[in-house]
């Protein structure tokens, strides 16, 4: 177990667990965004008013599990939602003012983050690791759709 690359992965994903919850505490965010809540605000500024199914697949998570963080987030006026114009069953997803207004801490929150999750990765190695993640994480959502 000592050289397992998938404990690596979980040490890694602990430890940025924790970084990013003293992030949030130091921001003062910590009573408005909860993790999970970042990555679904960065892809609604890309694609503002977008699907519950286009905004669970820019962010990788399940719609289940997307439409439980989604009523946390309205709750805390975070988003809007309305219903689809051209498909009243769908429901299309918007960041209000006020998380609008979040955007530029969040991502000098998440320049932050990322500085010192690369502070210890050689620059040729970083491409590598990219790649080796992303092939990882595929294979992982890849065995639970099946």
């Amino acid at each position: 177990m000592k050289d397992d690359p998938l404990m690596s992965l979980v040490h890694a994903t602990y430890s940025f667990q924790a970084m990013l919850n003293q992030q949030l505490n130091e921001s003062h965010l910590n009573d408005l965004l909860q993790p999970g809540m970042g990555p679904i605000l960065f892809a609604l500024e890309e694609n503002e008013g977008c699907s519950v199914k286009t905004l669970a697949e820019r962010t990788q998570r399940s719609t289940p599990t997307l439409s439980n963080t989604l009523k946390r987030m309205k709750a805390k006026g975070l988003i809007q939602t309305k219903p689809d114009k051209e498909d009243k069953r769908a429901v299309c997803i918007s960041m209000t003012a006020k998380s609008k207004k979040l955007l530029p801490r969040l991502h000098a929150m998440h320049e932050n983050m990322l500085n010192i999750a690369l502070s210890k990765v050689k620059t040729k190695k970083f491409k590598l690791l990219k790649e080796q993640l992303g092939q990882m994480s595929e294979a992982m959502r890849e065995s639970t759709q099946s």
